[in-house]
C-alpha cells in the first residue's frame, strides 16, 4: 500500500511540473489575436500583485518577416519573461523593438529583460522624462504590491531611441506610426 501511494504522489508530482507550471507563468495573461499579425494580451484587472507579476494592463504585439514589435514590456523583469513567453507560443521569433506607451510601470519596469534580449526600446521624450521622475515611488509601490523576491531582477533601463511628438518606424514590411499627440493618463502616453 505504501509503494502504490508512493508512486502514485510521483505521477501526480510530475504532472504537476508538466501540465500546469509551464503555464502559471503566464496564467494570468490572456492572449487574443486581432489579425494574422497583431495580437493583443490582456493583464488582470485587479491591483498589481505577485500572482499577476505587476502586469494588470494591456501589451500588444505585431510579428512581421523580421521579428516582433512589442507594446510595453510588463511591470516587472519575471513580469516580462512572463509576456515574452506567451509571445512564444505565437512565434519563434526575437522581439527586435519594444514601444514603451507612457510612464506607468507597468508599461516599462520590463525593459531590462528585453533589452538583454536584444530589443530596442523606444519612447516619448515625456514617457522617458515621466518614467525618471516617478522611478524611485514607483519602484518602491510595485514592491510594496508584488512583494521584493517578484522584483527581483527589476532594473530601471530607459528608451534607446526617444522621439518628441512623432515617429514612423519600418520594420519587417509594416509601417508604424507612434505618436504622443498629448497628456492622457500620463504625459507620454502615445499610441501606435
Amino acid at each position: 500500500m505504501k509503494k502504490y501511494y508512493h508512486n502514485s504522489l510521483m505521477v501526480k508530482s510530475i504532472f504537476l511540473l508538466i501540465f500546469i507550471l509551464p503555464h502559471y507563468a503566464f496564467a494570468q495573461l490572456k492572449l487574443h489575436k486581432i489579425s494574422n499579425e497583431v495580437y493583443a494580451i490582456v493583464g488582470p484587472l485587479d491591483q498589481r500583485s505577485a500572482k499577476n507579476l505587476g502586469n494588470n494592463a494591456t501589451f500588444g504585439f505585431v510579428v512581421t518577416k523580421k521579428g516582433v514589435v512589442l507594446m510595453d514590456s510588463g511591470g516587472s523583469y519575471k513580469g516580462a519573461k512572463a509576456i515574452h513567453d506567451l509571445i512564444k507560443t505565437i512565434t519563434k521569433l526575437p522581439i527586435k523593438y519594444v514601444i514603451n506607451l507612457g510612464g506607468q510601470d507597468h508599461r516599462w519596469f520590463g525593459n531590462d529583460y528585453f533589452k538583454k534580449q536584444g530589443a530596442t526600446i523606444v519612447a516619448s521624450k515625456a514617457a522617458v522624462e515621466d518614467q525618471k521622475s516617478r522611478k524611485v515611488s514607483q519602484f518602491n509601490m510595485m514592491s510594496r504590491l508584488i512583494g521584493d523576491k517578484t522584483m527581483k531582477g527589476t532594473h530601471t533601463v530607459y528608451a534607446d531611441k526617444v522621439f518628441d511628438k512623432k515617429m514612423d518606424l519600418e520594420f519587417g514590411g509594416i509601417s508604424f506610426k507612434i505618436q504622443n499627440s498629448a497628456h492622457a493618463h500620463t504625459p507620454g502616453d502615445s499610441y501606435v
